[in-house]
């Protein structure tokens, strides 16, 4: 047993194995208690019921573009909770760092929008920000959050759709992953 509920059914036990490794760490991802009390986004995650054995997810991983790549599981389907051959998918590290949130989303404050305190006319000013590249690129400061938000939804709708169109022309990204990442961008509101 692996991690308390995989099946390692292959002969070689290699933990250098990439194959190996993905499975292990996507099974520490759903069942370590260790893992989830330092990643408590993964709680409630698991994995496919056929992906409890290693031979069966080895087969699909060597079928995918992998090499150099990270196991996605919510960028096909969003909010998704299950690792499996339906809904994960390989994704540059670029890519995955694409989908990253940036502030806000708490309180009052929305996505990408940071509330930056009282200025000294006493009004309450918001700092749009949103990640580009793996860093937080700063879109300026605004006295309505409506426009701190508008900012930040107009820069990430770019950046994605910039993002998809260059990994279509260099194939850099499997075709699911391009289209995923076009649908996201449309649906961001």
């Amino acid at each position: 047993m692996v991690r308390g509920v995989g099946i390692n059914d292959e002969s070689h036990q290699v933990k250098s194995c990439p194959y190996y490794r993905t499975w292990e760490r996507m099974l520490q991802r759903c069942y370590s208690k260790e893992h989830l009390k330092r990643f408590p986004t993964y709680i409630d995650c698991v994995v496919d019921p056929s992906w409890i054995y290693f031979s069966n997810f080895k087969k699909w991983m060597e079928s995918q573009d992998w090499n150099g790549k990270q196991l996605d599981k919510d960028l096909l389907v969003s909010g998704n909770r299950i690792y499996g051959p339906e809904t994960c998918v390989f994704v540059s590290s670029r890519a995955n760092k694409l989908m990253m949130k940036c502030g806000g989303d708490t309180g009052d404050n929305k996505l990408g929008v940071l509330n930056v305190g009282l200025y000294k006319d006493g009004s309450v000013r918001y700092r749009a920000s949103c990640n580009s590249y793996g860093k937080s690129k700063y879109l300026g400061v605004f006295r309505d959050i409506n426009l701190a938000r508008a900012a930040y939804i107009d820069f990430k709708v770019a950046y994605l759709l910039d993002f998809a169109r260059d990994a279509e022309i260099n194939k850099t990204e499997d075709e699911k992953v391009i289209s995923a990442i076009r649908r996201i961008a449309m649906e961001i509101t």
